[in-house]
């Protein structure tokens, strides 16, 4: 896992498609068959998941955080070492990946998630409940100040970055901070976030000015459907917060894929 922010473009790997996931799970859940396209053809693909760092050893959590903790083991199989969850969850995204193509690059960094984050002088849990991560990023959070400060990625590889459908705090400060580092539009690709996309009017509200953007259709084959389905499976420990098992999960991105024609992704006009 890498420290963070990178304080040069070459502290980016060089690829010639850059994902950037808030979460663990995002890329997949979001790109899976259109990643698993571009690694069958032999392009350089890497991942770069932003908040996967753990917590300090015996750090507190809120009861919300607690309570997700609780629903990612009772998801996850049983036996596994739920001491140290984001452990747990970059180990998924590692298989999920993998399963989508043996040469993906996977790199963690080690901001927390926003579960996780505390205010700088209080102390104070930032996002305690449902409706805090699904609001507008608190001023004081320290992801802001980190992000803001990093160095962009360098390269001429395109840079694939969440839209923010759905709203999820995390996602939102992603996307602020791709905007604000300056890159050049002709090289971002802006990913519907899957699954807050499916929800109705969520992917219309992200775009805003919806004049200012035109979509990209990824038409999947059936092999890269079925291998999206499978990493996504992978991320065992999630399954639950979204589906009541793996064979809904397949239905569900099944039924999405046939709704929007593939994956679908935006670029600036």
């Amino acid at each position: 896992m890498r420290n963070f922010p990178p304080s040069g473009p070459g502290e980016w790997p060089e690829a010639a498609h850059l994902y950037l996931a808030p979460h663990p799970d995002d890329a997949v859940l979001s790109c899976g068959g259109l990643i698993a396209q571009q690694a069958r053809r032999g392009e350089p693909v890497a991942v770069v998941t932003i908040f996967a760092g753990s917590p300090p050893p015996g750090a507190p959590l809120s009861a919300f955080a607690q309570g997700l903790h609780d629903r990612w083991q009772g998801s996850a199989p049983a036996g596994i070492d739920f001491s140290d969850p984001p452990a747990v969850r970059r180990a998924e995204d590692r298989r999920a990946l993998a399963r989508l193509g043996p040469a993906i690059r996977a790199i963690h960094l080690a901001l927390a998630d926003a579960i996780y984050r505390r205010h700088p002088a209080s102390g104070e849990a930032l996002y305690a409940s449902e409706a805090a991560i699904f609001g507008p990023p608190h001023p004081d959070d320290p992801a802001l100040a980190a992000l803001l400060d990093s160095a962009p990625p360098g390269g001429g590889g395109l840079i694939y970055a969440p839209l923010s459908a759905g709203g999820h705090v995390d996602h939102r400060i992603v996307r602020w901070a791709v905007e604000k580092w300056g890159i050049d539009p002709a090289r971002l690709r802006w990913y519907e976030d899957y699954p807050y996309a499916a929800d109705q009017g969520a992917v219309e509200a992200a775009l805003g000015a919806r004049g200012s953007y035109e979509p990209i259709l990824i038409p999947l084959d059936e092999e890269a459907l079925a291998a999206k389905i499978e990493a996504i499976a992978a991320h065992e420990s999630q399954i639950d917060t979204f589906w009541a098992s793996v064979g809904a999960m397949a239905k569900a991105v099944s039924a999405y894929a046939a709704r929007v024609g593939g994956e679908r992704v935006w670029r600036r006009k």
